[in-house]
């Protein structure tokens, strides 16, 4: 595939690279990798997800996405996972220390 087709491709998905104007690459990557997850993704019922620390956060940050787009519980509320979720995604933690007290915030 050409470049031009490329970014023509990409430009059809976001407007921000349509035209000559300079893209970043992060913004480009995030752009192929959002898209291949919608077309990749499948449902997956919560209550099928295994019960490790981060999966619990999981199921309570999408059941209250879920119940607020009309679900009446977790045994109807899903995950949309693909490759790429579960290639690139994850939790992003950033804690900072003070250097005075020796505090850390998350």
């Amino acid at each position: 595939m050409s470049p031009v087709k490329l970014i023509r491709a990409a430009s059809h998905f976001n407007p921000a690279f349509h035209g000559y104007s300079q893209q970043d690459s992060m913004d480009f990557f995030r752009l192929i990798l959002d898209r291949l997850h919608e077309e990749l993704k499948y449902a997956v019922p919560i209550s099928a997800l295994s019960d490790d620390g981060n999966n619990r956060k999981m199921r309570r940050k999408s059941g209250r996405l879920a119940k607020k787009n009309g679900a009446e519980d977790d045994s109807t509320s899903v995950v949309y996972k693909s490759v790429i979720s579960e290639t690139f995604g994850g939790i992003l933690r950033s804690e900072v220390l003070c250097h005075k007290c020796n505090k850390v915030t998350a």
